[in-house]
């Protein structure tokens, strides 16, 4: 999926929103399920739409995971559209698709991106960082979010690692018309 500085935002909003309407969903569930049902349901039913439009039904665990995931991207993005203003597209690996989560067109950028609670979780920051150090991209970044550890700003084996401020870059987003 091509890009643009000006479809992040609005993209942004539209992953924020899918999850809003799933937590009306999960409301809803509340009021006609039984503890256990709701515990079940949320782990494994696929009954609430993924964030990407067009999507197959997720199950409400994924659909947190993607949204986190892809928002992060989205950020990389703008990180990315600003730190290299020649750029007028990238190119992103959309949710479940195979490549590089975000490259430009050339392939001299190439940016590996996740969310989760501590950068150190399932070993994905390690993966991450293996898979962009095979790369011959002249720009590589892993950009991720994490709530608990390291909150970094750093060159690792010529990867730039960026932690992104996910609530603040969310607020802004949101707020812009």
């Amino acid at each position: 999926m091509k890009i643009t500085r000006d479809q992040i935002a609005p993209l942004a909003k539209s992953l924020v929103n899918s999850v809003v309407v799933a937590v009306d969903r999960l409301s809803e569930m509340r009021r006609s399920q039984s503890p256990v049902e709701l515990l079940m349901a949320l782990r494994f039913d696929q009954c609430f739409p993924a964030a990407e439009s067009g999507s197959r039904n997720t199950n409400f665990q994924e659909l947190l995971n993607q949204a986190t995931t892809s928002l992060v991207q989205l950020a990389g993005c703008s990180l990315l559209f600003h730190e290299h203003p020649v750029l007028s597209t990238l190119e992103l690996a959309w949710q479940e698709k195979s490549g590089w989560d975000i490259s430009s067109a050339d392939q001299g950028i190439v940016a590996e991106c996740y969310a989760a609670r501590a950068r150190t979780s399932n070993d994905k920051h390690k993966d991450d960082l293996q898979k962009l150090q095979g790369s011959t991209a002249s720009h590589r970044y892993l950009f991720y979010y994490a709530v608990r550890g390291v909150r970094a700003q750093e060159q690792i084996g010529g990867v730039e690692v960026r932690w992104v401020d996910l609530p603040a870059q969310l607020h802004a987003w949101v707020s812009a018309p």
